[in-house]
């Protein structure tokens, strides 16, 4: 399905034709969460959090860990959708900024549909960094495969690609596979509680995180 917003400009400016109310509204239908951390050598971003896909927003908040982290995330009652923007147009200024200026990025994303089997697509152009994450993941007993073309990130324009390194890791993780990480569903209610996330939530983000802690020493 195509964006309805080509960027963010024209998310946060578009306004109802009968009312002229903005249609997207700050603190309503969505915010923006960011942790600036204690450096900028790692980034971990959820461009499509709250209930935009669930729950990439709760994955990369848990494994920041100290490093700076940030979403946008969507809080609308319904069609949250909406406020997706893709990868090579998200260019809200706060997540620019930080990507801008981070040495590494991973930037987690839930695929579309509802059938099919738990697999995580490993993309980005830090083709280092996504060996490290899958082999890990592998390890840890999930099942990762190359990201068909649509899910890539393979453009310069990615948001996970344009750090200093213009390189960064996108994980796409299907909807089975994010099922396993919160009982009893990825209800918007269920997500927002740590209570209801499963082992497989914890887990999955230790093997990415020790995928992280398995690169050389480069800054």
């Amino acid at each position: 399905m195509a964006d309805k917003y080509a960027d963010w400009n024209a998310l946060v400016t578009d306004r109802d034709p009968d009312t002229g109310e903005l249609v997207n509204v700050e603190g309503r239908d969505w915010y923006v969460k960011l942790r600036p951390g204690s450096g900028v050598y790692l980034l971990h971003i959820a461009i499509h959090g709250g209930a935009i896909e669930a729950p990439p927003e709760q994955l990369a908040d848990h494994a920041s860990s100290g490093c700076p982290f940030y979403t946008f995330a969507g809080t609308k009652s319904s069609d949250n959708a909406s406020l997706h923007i893709t990868s090579t147009r998200f260019d809200e200024p706060r997540a620019v900024d930080l990507a801008r200026r981070a040495t590494r990025i991973v930037s987690w994303h839930g695929s579309a549909g509802e059938a099919g089997e738990a697999v995580t697509y490993v993309g980005g152009l830090d083709s280092e960094l996504g060996s490290l994450i899958r082999a890990r993941l592998t390890e840890a007993g999930y099942r990762c495969e190359d990201p068909p073309g649509d899910l890539g990130g393979m453009s310069p324009g990615n948001i996970c690609n344009i750090g200093l390194r213009s390189c960064g890791v996108q994980l796409e993780i299907s909807r089975a596979q994010r099922r396993q990480f919160f009982t009893p569903d990825l209800l918007r209610s269920t997500i927002q509680d740590p209570a209801n996330r499963t082992a497989a939530f914890y887990a999955y983000v230790e093997a990415v995180s020790r995928g992280i802690a398995d690169l050389p020493c480069d800054v």
